[in-house]
């Protein structure tokens, strides 16, 4: 492994430091990892895309978990705090596919204002998601569409990966590699023709939404949530270069920053335990993992509660 000077004793510092938070992120990705899915996923009634997508994202938060806890120990918060976007983003994509009830509305695109009073006419075949009104009544998405939905936009983003790597290849040797579209092709037929248009524009997210309206949808814990989004956005876009030096204010010498300050180590792991907790129940919520996992998510909802003094409405 790659050291900074003085990581022996960081280290050390943040196991004390953070000691519990440690060691409840430890069991709780211990029990998760552990406990046998699969066998509750084969057991679920839902639509088989909403189980499928649902496994999946189940390794990818976990994978997301672990590596935050891993670079906190070792004094990367800064940089683990990009990964707790990613594990942020992994359950909401999870909600998005298994709330019970989610509101988005699919309206008809219109064109500019024209005329006195303004006027505004339907543009044809053209559509937009927004997020509810205040008071507005509507239909909810069901979930099988919200996961046909969430299956297309992954299949169009992989073959976005690849056109791009069939036109790098292209320009460096002449060589044509041919993509079979097909697959998604007929994942788009299965949305209709509304969800295809929303997808295929702006914003380009699976929801049709921004982040922060997709949050807003996804009720009050998501949209607690994403005031944290800001802030871990700053390092992702690597406008937060300050925190990297220490500034000596006595002698005006400015030094590298190379580990982490407490504040963030805590930070960062505060958020990592809450957003695994939250993915774990999400699936819990939706799916019914048995009695054995309601015991431990509740266990652990209680130490969550101990070492971070939490509102009871989290679960």
């Amino acid at each position: 492994m790659l050291e900074f000077p003085g990581l022996a004793k960081r280290v050390e510092e943040i196991q004390g430091q953070n000691r519990e938070a440690l060691d409840l992120a430890a069991r709780m990705f211990s029990t998760w990892i552990n406990f046998p899915i699969i066998h509750w996923l084969r057991e679920s009634e839902l639509f088989g895309v909403i189980l499928s997508l649902s496994y999946m994202l189940h390794f990818q938060a976990c994978r997301q978990f672990r590596s935050v806890v891993e670079l906190c120990k070792i004094g990367e918060g800064a940089n683990a705090i990009i990964l707790t976007r990613s594990l942020f983003e992994t359950a909401l994509a999870a909600n998005f596919n298994l709330a019970e009830t989610l509101y988005i509305v699919v309206a008809p695109k219109l064109g500019q204002k024209y005329g006195n009073p303004p006027k505004q006419e339907v543009l044809k075949d053209t559509w937009i998601a927004r997020a509810p009104w205040k008071g507005e009544q509507c239909a909810p998405l069901s979930r099988e569409k919200r996961a046909l939905i969430y299956e297309a936009h992954c299949m169009a983003q992989g073959y976005k990966v690849a056109k791009g790597i069939s036109e790098r290849q292209l320009a460096a040797t002449g060589e044509v590699l041919e993509l079979d579209t097909d697959i998604l092709d007929a994942a788009k037929r299965r949305l209709g023709p509304e969800w295809a248009y929303i997808q295929s524009h702006r914003p380009h997210t699976y929801s049709g939404l921004n982040l922060k309206d997709l949050a807003d949808v996804s009720g009050r814990l998501f949209q607690n949530l994403y005031t944290t989004y800001s802030d871990q956005s700053r390092e992702v876009h690597g406008v937060d270069p300050i925190s990297k030096v220490n500034v000596n204010h006595a002698t005006g010498e400015v030094g590298a920053q190379w580990f982490s300050r407490d504040n963030t180590i805590k930070e960062v792991l505060f958020l990592a335990n809450t957003l695994f907790f939250t993915f774990a129940i999400t699936l819990n919520n939706n799916i019914g993992l048995g009695e054995e996992m309601d015991k431990a998510l509740e266990g652990y909802f209680e130490e969550l509660q101990t070492v971070y003094k939490y509102n009871t409405t989290i679960a």
